[in-house]
């Protein structure tokens, strides 16, 4: 797999971007116009809070409603194995909702930050707009249900330096794909991010052998670019279907949401603690994405599946979105998709709707 470096300022940036999205689910820009001088403050200052004693971090923990705060290593956890990174959640978009002013570092300059990252998201979204639209109609003028979106989140993740002699088995962040509509995030210094295209399921894209990995960033001799990736809901806004039961999309929508992930021991300075801050751009809770049938609705709310002990604790939230579903003339709704996964993953109602 290979990712090239597109140009913004490119008048062949629509297709060529639309072309690496719809290959592979990733996309790098550069010409970008964020200072590199901003990126590099803010990742300093993040920095300052993360190197604190977990006594001082733990006075700022992730809201059970909103999310925004911190989450140490044990709060995050993948299938059996504790998830090694940090990270602290801020919603720049969401009114009277900020971060503590005692976290030792300027939060104005991670809005600052997030900003430039929003605006960069929103120039890839309309200039791959009308390429886009042609195999998937509902993508036209996208761009304003993203636009100052409450769910929107900037998260600052924080991968401790690895030590060999504390190897647990444990990993940085194992392989996943995002939920949300667009991912946009500064490569980190150190090296680790890997990928998969599309044509990897999730069996495939966990084993070693199919990794792809993203390069690194060195200030001093590489022009700086954004990585971009597809996340769940612009796979289901193009084309991709979606399990009530299982809560997943499957990645077959023009755009496509692919497996990616960190790994420790492939880091270009394993000994150096890792920074990234990529945002998740959400479409608003109100934007429609598929339509569904009332016969499928039914299915839904008769699966035998709901019974079993696995789907038992997330019966309620099934039958809500159903419900909501049938409120909004049965179209799944953004906001509704990101809920119900949230809430199925134990991290809150920060997305529900009334």
């Amino acid at each position: 797999m290979t990712l090239p470096l597109l140009s913004l300022s490119s008048r062949t940036f629509g297709a060529d971007y639309t072309e690496s999205f719809h290959r592979i689910g990733f996309g790098a820009v550069t010409d970008h116009g964020v200072p590199y001088d901003l990126i590099h403050a803010t990742e300093e200052e993040v920095r300052k809070f993360f190197e604190m004693a977990q006594a001082f971090k733990a006075q700022f923990p992730s809201d059970p409603i909103t999310e925004v705060g911190w989450v140490g290593k044990s709060g995050s956890t993948l299938g059996k194995k504790v998830d090694l990174k940090e990270f602290m959640v801020n919603r720049p978009f969401m009114p009277g909702v900020t971060l503590p002013t005692a976290l030792h570092f300027d939060l104005s300059i991670l809005n600052q930050y997030a900003a430039e990252q929003q605006r960069v998201g929103l120039e890839i979204i309309s200039r791959i707009e009308p390429v886009v639209s042609q195999h998937a109609p509902q993508f036209k003028n996208i761009a304003t249900s993203l636009r100052d979106s409450t769910p929107t989140t900037q998260r600052v993740n924080y991968f401790p330096a690895y030590r060999q002699e504390d190897d647990d088995g444990s990993v940085p962040a194992a392989g996943h794909r995002d939920l949300g509509f667009l991912t946009i995030l500064s490569p980190a210094r150190e090296q680790g991010l890997w990928a998969c295209d599309r044509t990897h399921d999730r069996t495939s894209a966990l084993k070693e052998e199919n990794h792809s990995y993203i390069p690194a960033f060195n200030p001093a001799e590489d022009e700086h670019f954004f990585v971009t990736n597809i996340g769940e809901v612009c796979s289901l806004f193009t084309g991709g279907s979606y399990d009530f039961i299982t809560g997943q999309v499957n990645p077959d929508g023009y755009l496509p949401a692919t497996w990616h992930g960190v790994d420790k021991l492939k880091r270009s300075n394993a000994s150096a603690a890792r920074i990234s801050i990529p945002m998740f751009m959400h479409l608003k809770p109100e934007t429609p994405l598929v339509r569904i049938s009332e016969e499928q609705l039914n299915a839904v709310a008769s699966d035998p599946r709901l019974k079993e002990d696995m789907f038992a604790k997330h019966r309620a939230t099934i039958l809500k979105t159903v419900e909501v579903c049938r409120e909004h003339d049965r179209f799944l709704l953004a906001g509704m998709l990101v809920w119900n996964r949230l809430v199925r993953h134990g991290t809150g109602k920060a997305l529900e709707l009334s």
